[in-house]
């Protein structure tokens, strides 16, 4: 009996690791018939299509419907869809039935730049510049003025100069605070490369230094709006100056 024991257990690894083997080889001749390519994203309209990803695909000769999974070049797939700069992360393919799935996730953006010359671009919440498209709906800050930054592939906010570095993490706190995101609506550079805040109520712009203590500035802006400034007349005050140390100093408008 000491015997039989140990050599079931023997003839029972033995014939489990052959039916995965089996199951392995079987999964590696099954024939792709289908590609799902779901997209992770948190604004209302893609920049970019399952459509589009698929042709990117096929324009670069990649075969996958009629393949056997052993066929189909994984690492191609994932070289040429990280081309398309709207894309941050791809999950592991995966093989369900006859479906290929990837599973993508997309860059979240957080401020529209436009510089002093050349196009248009955005940048997303991990500093990365984002080429331009019409697909991007979201309503998100605007910058401009005094902006020198150009587009060109893979820069982040880390090669830009201070001043864009100030309205990147300006935008980071609009994105995560639901206050600034309904109060803020342009970053301004101005020849000084300090930060003019234009919100969407009031006449007044809000003051800040390029370089600033972002969160902490910020932080007390929101509490004396609270505490005060939101039930005063928006158009009471010219410039809310943010660029002194722990305190807010208020310009009244012209005879206010």
């Amino acid at each position: 009996m000491k015997i039989i024991k140990p050599l079931f257990l023997l003839l029972l690894s033995i014939a489990i690791i052959v039916i995965v083997v089996i199951a392995v080889v079987k999964t590696q001749h099954r024939i792709c018939e289908e590609i799902d390519i779901s997209t992770d994203y948190s604004g209302t309209s893609l920049p970019v299509s399952e459509s589009e990803l698929q042709e990117l695909l096929e324009n670069e000769g990649i075969k996958i419907i009629g393949e056997e999974l052993k066929s189909i070049d994984e690492k191609a797939i994932f070289n040429t869809l990280k081309k398309n700069p709207f894309i941050k992360e791809i999950k592991p393919i995966r093989l369900s039935g006859n479906t290929l799935h990837i599973d993508i996730v997309l860059r979240k953006l957080i401020v529209h730049v436009f510089p002093l010359t050349g196009s248009q671009y955005f940048i997303d919440e991990d500093g990365v510049f984002v080429p331009f498209n019409k697909n991007v709906k979201e309503r998100l800050p605007i910058a401009n003025g005094n902006i020198s930054e150009t587009y060109h592939a893979k820069m982040t906010i880390k090669e830009a100069s201070q001043p864009l570095k100030t309205v990147f993490e300006i935008a980071k706190t609009v994105e995560k605070n639901q206050f600034y995101h309904a109060y803020f609506k342009q970053l301004f550079v101005n020849q000084q490369n300090e930060i003019e805040i234009v919100p969407s109520v009031g006449k007044h712009i809000i003051l800040m230094s390029s370089g600033a203590d972002v969160e902490e500035k910020l932080f007390q802006l929101e509490k004396t709006c609270q505490q005060g400034l939101a039930y005063m007349n928006p158009d009471q005050y010219r410039v809310l100056d943010l660029r002194y140390k722990n305190r807010i100093i208020a310009k009244k408008a012209a005879g206010q």
